[in-house]
């Protein structure tokens, strides 16, 4: 089960399937796009293959035109049927590797549901259905599933900090990392700190949207919004999701807007025209 980068002469047409000439023939189409728009490179498609050279198994990273991190993970393929589903975990542990190699911080996929063109996803169950890394892993106490392609390796141990399973009708799974309690509130109290990403959380809450709608509702330019919207990104409160060539974002976790709610409702047991008393000496608020 060698995992590789591709060569030359295998692009674009990656896995190919017997009596789907439609399927092959859209991938390759797709994946031709991606190489000339430069949202990926040759050297970021990986394949694995069996015994006798065939090609079993293929991911690409993606990233926006003219960017140098790759941001996710498309076209991928694996013999779904597999037991344990050995080539499609060793191939993302690769594909994860490379992405942390090039300094990403976030990796997300996609799965279309239904399955469409131009990737034409099969077993999506099987894509999304693990919740957690298996049970192996340090960083979960959940039971591992013979179907745990995604969310099978370990983020942390490969520089990523979020890898992210995503649905365009349901979030099928979220952020890998495990953080301590502790560690959990001081990234919510970093992120509400400043007035303007309270204002992103909260219009995230309503509904998912592209940076420029974003930056237009607050009236901030868009420099100052992607700034803010790093940061977020960084706390592991909201996502980038891939939409065509641009990005969508929303929150990490529905949970998150009924945490929002929680905290617009609690009643905080301070006077209204007095502030922390060590704010000016400390720099705390």
């Amino acid at each position: 089960m060698p995992i590789r980068i591709v060569r030359p002469d295998e692009l674009p047409a990656l896995v190919q399937y017997a009596e789907q000439p439609e399927r092959n023939a859209g991938t390759a189409a797709y994946l031709t796009d991606l190489l000339a728009k430069k949202c990926t490179r040759p050297e970021w498609c990986l394949v694995a293959e069996d015994e006798a050279g065939r090609l079993t198994a293929a991911t690409a990273l993606w990233t926006l035109p003219g960017n140098d991190v790759p941001m996710a993970l498309v076209l991928l393929e694996t013999p779904w049927d597999e037991p344990g589903l050995a080539t499609g975990r060793a191939l993302l542990a690769e594909a994860v590797a490379l992405a942390g190699s090039l300094v990403a911080t976030d990796l997300e996929h996609v799965i279309d549901s239904p399955s469409q063109s131009p990737q034409y996803q099969a077993e999506p169950e099987r894509r999304g259905r693990s919740r957690s890394p298996p049970a192996t892993s340090p960083v979960s106490s959940q039971p591992a599933t013979s179907s745990a392609v995604l969310g099978a390796v370990r983020p942390t141990r490969l520089g990523l900090t979020h890898f992210a399973v995503l649905s365009t009708s349901v979030c099928l799974c979220r952020v890998l990392t495990v953080a301590s309690d502790i560690e959990v509130l001081a990234r919510f109290g970093r992120a509400l700190a400043d007035p303007i990403r309270c204002r992103l959380l909260l219009a995230l809450r309503e509904a998912p949207a592209h940076p420029a709608e974003l930056a237009d509702a607050l009236g901030i330019s868009r420099t100052r919004l992607s700034n803010h919207l790093a940061c977020l990104r960084d706390c592991g409160l909201v996502v980038a999701v891939p939409v065509g060539r641009r990005s969508r974002y929303e929150l990490a976790d529905e949970r998150l807007g009924h945490a929002l709610d929680d905290l617009r409702n609690a009643v905080v047991a301070v006077e209204a025209d007095k502030s922390c008393p060590d704010a000016e000496t400390r720099d705390c608020c």
